[in-house]
């Protein structure tokens, strides 16, 4: 009996590996090696045209990275359900703007997440069917993640969705939660939970009602934290940047646009220079309380400055962007757009004094500067 079923698997094999043609006769690591130079859509294509190819198809190596984006508008739950069996070795997924139009079910994302235990990298930047289960799927079964994009997602999460990332996740090290619907008690939560942060994103977070703790715990627990995003965050103080500068000195990037409640009279931005020597980019958009006296502390001690914007401000003269300019030699992009006092004839000026750096000047009528 039992020769007769070895004997009709050795034939059923061979009427497989003749039905495939010329891929029959391929030693399986060079199949293997084909098939990895497939694009997404070919592979599964591939698949559907005979039953050797479609066990090749299948292997998980061939799915360590999934970027499903630039298929956003074709994803839906069928596409998910061929998916989520060939995820063993997924390290990477991105499904940004996927399920827009409801095509995709929480219980569906949920279920190709079950064998996701070695994904480091998640993108699911304006994914609107990410409800409290796929936040708590995501904390329970991707323990490994590093990357985490959340941009955009503020519904129909709750509050106590986004807490429950802080119970699995401990080993982030860049997060985005960009227009979020992340609360304040779960932010501090998940900040707690992942010293090792590196790059936050913390734009427009609506439902966080002071910024101020949040800086505060970021300069607690992460101190190797090299690039933050607070634009419109309009909670944040100039207390809150005091205790960011004395704890987190290694900050390479930090975005303060219209921050409105920091301000240069407490000695914030001389803190944050003094500090923080080693900022790359600096983005002080549209406060108007940065003078010269701040910009002459990043001259001195932000050598390695590559990128500096303080559009907005009133209080900033020729002489000090010149100072800038000198001692900043990295210096690749300067936005002085509606700085008062700085006109068409000055910003020509420093672009020809200073050729390797873009000076950034938007339109702006002539009556609305004052001229130094």
């Amino acid at each position: 009996m039992t020769d007769c079923v070895d004997t009709a698997a050795a034939a059923e094999a061979a009427a497989e590996h003749e039905s495939a043609g010329w891929f029959g006769a391929c030693p399986p690591e060079l199949l293997l090696r084909i098939l990895g130079r497939l694009d997404l859509l070919s592979l599964l294509r591939l698949g559907n045209t005979c039953r050797l190819l479609q066990r090749h198809c299948r292997d998980p190596l061939l799915y360590t990275e999934l970027r499903l984006r630039p298929h956003s508008i074709r994803v839906c739950d069928a596409s998910l359900s061929v998916l989520e069996h060939r995820t063993g070795c997924l390290t990477g997924l991105d499904m940004s703007w996927c399920g827009t139009d409801g095509a995709i079910s929480p219980g569906s994302f949920c279920r190709l997440l079950l064998g996701t235990c070695l994904l480091t990298d998640l993108r699911l930047a304006n994914c609107k069917f990410l409800d409290d289960a796929c936040l708590a799927a995501i904390g329970s079964h991707c323990r490994s993640l590093t990357d985490l994009d959340l941009s955009g997602c503020a519904s129909p999460a709750t509050e106590s969705g986004f807490a429950s990332l802080s119970v699995g996740l401990t080993r982030l090290e860049r997060l985005d939660l960009s227009r979020s619907g992340v609360g304040q008690a779960a932010l501090l939560d998940i900040i707690a939970a992942n010293p090792g942060l590196l790059r936050l994103r913390l734009s427009s977070c609506a439902r966080v009602a002071d910024f101020n703790p949040v800086a505060e715990a970021l300069a607690r627990h992460c101190p190797n934290l090299r690039s933050v995003d607070f634009w419109r965050s309009g909670s944040l103080s100039s207390r809150g940047l005091l205790q960011l500068a004395e704890g987190c000195a290694m900050l390479e990037e930090l975005d303060l646009g219209w921050c409105s409640r920091v301000e240069s009279s407490s000695g914030c931005f001389l803190r944050l220079a003094s500090q923080c020597c080693n900022l790359r980019k600096l983005f002080l958009t549209a406060n108007r309380t940065v003078c010269d006296t701040d910009l002459k502390a990043i001259a001195l001690h932000c050598k390695q400055l590559q990128q500096l914007d303080i559009l907005g401000t009133n209080q900033v003269t020729f002489n000090i962007l010149i100072e800038v300019l000198q001692s900043c030699p990295k210096l690749e992009l300067f936005d002085v757009s509606f700085c008062a006092g700085i006109n068409k004839d000055k910003v020509h000026q420093m672009r020809h004094s200073f050729p390797h750096c873009s000076i950034q000047m938007s339109f702006q009528a002539e009556s609305c500067m004052v001229r130094a």
